[in-house]
C-alpha cells in the first residue's frame, strides 16, 4: 500500500517520504489486487476474483506497468496455488513489469535462479520482541512466524506444542535451516550496529582533533607574531640607537639588519605556503606590494586585485603588464631603492618657496622613478614637510608613473596636483610625513 501510495503520489507530482538518493519510475498503469473482492452478485469466491485480477494484469508491459499482489494464489491449496503463483510471476517477469508480490506459500521462497528478474526476500523479524522492523533483506527468505505469532497472542501452550508436532520432516529440516539463518543475521546485525557506533565515535574524535589541531595553528600563529613584533621592535631601536655618520651609511645598516633577519620571523610575514585563492592572495599582497615577476626575471610591483580571470596589474620599472596571480612570487630581495647613492642631478631649491623640487623632464620612467625615490628619501632625512615634483604632461605616461608610486611610498603622506598658480597639472606636490 505504501508503494502504491507512492507511486500515484509520484504521478500527480506530489512529494514522496523518501530518501533523497530514492529513485521512481513513471508509472502508467497500476494494477493491484489486495484484499477481499468476492462478489456473490458477481457469482466470484475471494479465490475467483484474485485470479481475474491477476488476469488482467498479463495485459501489462514494459517497465512503465506496476503490479501489486497481496498473497498471491494464497487462499486455495497450497500446492496448486504455488504452482499457479510461479506460473504467474513468471509470465510478469517475462513482459518486464515492476511488481511487488508477498506470499507465505513456502515453494514461493526457494527455487528462483540467480540469473532471474526477480528478486526474493524478506522483511526483518525480531525474534526477541516478536515484531517487525520494516528492513527489507533481499535474498534472504524469511518464515511465516505462524506458530511464534500464535504463541505471542495467546494460544494456549497445548495447541503449540501439537502444531509443532504436526509439521512434516520437510517443513522441519526447512524450519531449522531457516532459524541457522536467522542466528546468522542477527549476528551481523549486531556487528553492524556495534561498527556505526564506532564509526560515529571516531567521526566525533575526529571533528574534536580537528578543533585542537585548529586551536593550536591559531594559539601558534598568534604567539609567532608576538615575537615577530617584539623582534621587530627591538631591531628597530638598534637601529634608532645605531651610530652612523650620515643618511647613506644608516640606510645600509637598516638593510643589512633587515636582510640579516632570522628567517623564522621572516618566513611569518611573507607566509611561505603561497595563498591557494584570488581572496587570499589579494589579503597577502595588497595594492602597492613588491613581488617577483619570474617571466620578467625582475622584481615588480602590484597595481590592482585580481579580477575576474585571476589576473592582476604589475608595473616592473616601465613595463606595465596583467598576469595570472599564481604565477606571481615573493620578491626576491628586500626593496629599498635609496640604499643607492642619490643622484644629485634633476632637482634644485626654490627661491621664493625654500621648497625642494624634483625635475624629471626627459628621463624614461625607470630612471626617473629611481631618481625620484632617492630626492624623497633625502628630503624625508632631512625633515622637509613636501617637495615639488616637475614632470610636465608628453604622453602622460610619466605622469601617471610618478603618481601611481607616490600613492604606494612609504615617505608621502598625500599628493596633489598643481593648481593655477603652481605649475599646473604638470606638476606634482608631494607632502611628507614619515619619521625615521
Amino acid at each position: 500500500k505504501s508503494i502504491g501510495l507512492a507511486a500515484q503520489m509520484a504521478r500527480c507530482g506530489l512529494p514522496v517520504c523518501a530518501a533523497i538518493s530514492s529513485s521512481l519510475p513513471y508509472f502508467k498503469e497500476i494494477l493491484i489486487s489486495i484484499g477481499d473482492e468476492q462478489s456473490v452478485d458477481e457469482n466470484l469466491s475471494t479465490f475467483a476474483a484474485h485470479l481475474k485480477t491477476l488476469n488482467q494484469a498479463l495485459n501489462l508491459n514494459g517497465s512503465k506497468s506496476l503490479v501489486l499482489i497481496d498473497e498471491i494464489c494464497g487462499s486455495t491449496d497450497p500446492e496448486e496455488g504455488s504452482a499457479l503463483a510461479r506460473s504467474f510471476i513468471e509470465a510478469y517477469e517475462s513482459q518486464g513489469v515492476f511488481g511487488v508480490i508477498t506470499s507465505h506459500l513456502s515453494p514461493l521462497k526457494v527455487g528462483w535462479s540467480e540469473d532471474s528478474k526477480v528478486v526474493n526476500g524478506s522483511l526483518e523479524y525480531d525474534m526477541t520482541t516478536g515484531r517487525p522492523t520494516y528492513q527489507f533483506l533481499p535474498g534472504v527468505p524469511g518464515l511465516s512466524q505462524a506458530i511464534q505469532t500464535a504463541k505471542r497472542t495467546g494460544v494456549e501452550g497445548g495447541i503449540i506444542e501439537r502444531a509443532y508436532e504436526l509439521l512434516t520432516p520437510e517443513a522441519r529440516a526447512q524450519r531449522e535451516k531457516l532459524d541457522d539463518i536467522e542466528k546468522i543475521r542477527e549476528e551481523l546485525l549486531q556487528l553492524k550496529q556495534t561498527y556505526l557506533q564506532e564509526k560515529a565515535t571516531a567521526a566525533r574524535n575526529k571533528d574534536k582533533y580537528k578543533k585542537l589541531m585548529r586551536d593550536f595553528e591559531k594559539e601558534k600563529e598568534q604567539w609567532l607574531q608576538r615575537s615577530v613584533k617584539k623582534a621587530e621592535k627591538k631591531v628597530d631601536e638598534m637601529i634608532t640607537h645605531a651610530k652612523v655618520h650620515d643618511v647613506f651609511q644608516r640606510h645600509e645598516k637598516l638593510q643589512q639588519i633587515k636582510t640579516e633577519f632570522p628567517k623564522v620571523v621572516r618566513s611569518q610575514k611573507t607566509d611561505s605556503s603561497g595563498p591557494e585563492t584570488s581572496e587570499e592572495f589579494a589579503k597577502l599582497y595588497p595594492t602597492g606590494s613588491v613581488v617577483f615577476v619570474p617571466s620578467l626575471n625582475k622584481d615588480g610591483i602590484i597595481q590592482s586585485t585580481p579580477n575576474q580571470k585571476g589576473e592582476v596589474t604589475v608595473q616592473a620599472g616601465s613595463i606595465r603588464l596583467q598576469l595570472p596571480w599564481k604565477q606571481i612570487q615573493v620578491a626576491q630581495k628586500p626593496q629599498n631603492p635609496t640604499a643607492r647613492v642619490a643622484r644629485q642631478q634633476g632637482f634644485s631649491w626654490g627661491l621664493q618657496t625654500g621648497d625642494r623640487t624634483i625635475d624629471l623632464r626627459g628621463q624614461r620612467v625607470e630612471e626617473a622613478l629611481e631618481n625620484l625615490e632617492s630626492q624623497l628619501d633625502a628630503a624625508t632625512h632631512s625633515q622637509e614637510d613636501r617637495v615639488k615634483i616637475i614632470h610636465g604632461h608628453g604622453t602622460e605616461a610619466l605622469k601617471r608613473a610618478v603618481r601611481s608610486h607616490l600613492s604606494r611610498s612609504t615617505y608621502v603622506q598625500s599628493w596633489k596636483s598643481g593648481g593655477k598658480d603652481s605649475g599646473g597639472d604638470g606638476v606634482t606636490w608631494a607632502s611628507l610625513g614619515v619619521d625615521l
